[in-house]
């Protein structure tokens, strides 16, 4: 006959004891603290990165209103033209140029938004610029 092994209860004191998801118990606060800390710098970073994005386009936009003349209805155009190619908005993905020819199309496309002297004037000004608005 077999002799039987008696297994001591094992003591709540005992490391031994404690479940894989006791241990985990008290990380758990830690790790969302730190998620949410992550998450909100990341928020903050993207929406600042966002109104840095459409602060330039504004200031750029008030210069090109007195220099160009703009109405207002043209001011929303070309900045609608500016958001879209530029991909402002987008903070990850935006783009400060194209590629030349590119930058020729975008400008073409702004001037003729513009009175017709003042189209001219700017496809002077941006060639003159080496493309830089």
């Amino acid at each position: 006959m077999k002799a039987k092994v008696h297994k001591k209860p094992q003591s709540k004191h005992n490391p031994a004891a404690k479940s894989a998801s006791s241990v985990a118990k008290p990380r758990l606060p830690l790790v969302i603290a730190i998620s949410t800390f992550a998450l909100l710098v990341a928020a903050y970073f993207t929406v600042s990165g966002m109104m840095e994005q459409y602060s330039k386009v504004y200031n750029t936009l008030m210069e090109w209103t007195i220099s160009y003349h703009l109405t207002g209805e043209q001011a929303d155009r070309i900045r609608q033209i500016e958001l879209r190619f530029h991909r402002y908005g987008i903070p990850f993905i935006r783009r400060e140029s194209g590629k030349p020819g590119e930058n020729d199309a975008h400008h073409l496309e702004i001037s003729r938004v513009m009175n017709p002297e003042d189209g001219a004037h700017f496809l002077e000004a941006m060639s003159a610029n080496s493309g830089r608005h």
